[in-house]
């Protein structure tokens, strides 16, 4: 894991980045032993569901 991985992405008004980014850090971590793996595998899958989600909805109208 690098040095980008271990501290959690910061939201600079670029929501699809964002989330792409959490994706990431939280898919480096899952690799984790026990509960903590399985907390980041999940986490991971929830904002993949959010990028597909993403590429079909358009969220200009959107407040977040």
């Amino acid at each position: 894991m690098t040095d980008n991985n271990k501290q959690m992405p910061l939201y600079h008004h670029d929501q699809k980045a964002y989330i792409q980014q959490m994706y990431e850090w939280h898919q480096a971590l899952a690799v984790k032993s026990g509960d903590e793996g399985v907390y980041h595998s999940m986490r991971a899958s929830e904002y993949r569901s959010m990028l597909e989600e993403e590429t079909t909805t358009s969220v200009d109208y959107m407040f977040y």
